[in-house]
């Protein structure tokens, strides 16, 4: 088995969105046999992590699942290594179109072609 590094895009929509998107990037390790099936268990990651609720305010938050951006072979593990989450804003068909095009090139990078 080996170690990935997948960078799982979720687009964070409120009751009070603005022309600016708010997009939150979520690096998650994924122990897997080659690359592909890497992939494969982010993007499922990814659709299972979807959501909707309401925040202590009452307003609805939904949590929306964009793409699977980047996926990156770990070598070695060691104490200490960083992963984060980074909030973004931009517009939202530019963030989202973005993401789904990463996600595709890696996808492709297999031979596998997936449309949205």
């Amino acid at each position: 088995m080996n170690w990935y590094l997948a960078k799982i895009v979720f687009r964070i929509v409120t009751e009070k969105e603005t022309a600016e998107g708010l997009f939150e990037e979520k690096l998650r390790l994924i122990n897997s046999g080659n690359k592909r099936d890497a992939l494969m268990d982010a993007h499922q990651r990814g659709e299972e992590e979807a959501s909707v609720f309401i925040n202590a305010a009452g307003d609805k938050i939904e949590w929306q699942f964009i793409a699977v951006s980047e996926l990156k072979p770990i070598e070695i593990l060691n104490d200490g290594i960083e992963l984060d989450s980074r909030l973004t804003e931009m517009p939202c068909d530019e963030f989202i179109s973005l993401m789904r095009h990463k996600e595709n090139l890696l996808f492709l990078e297999d031979e596998t072609v997936v449309y949205y």
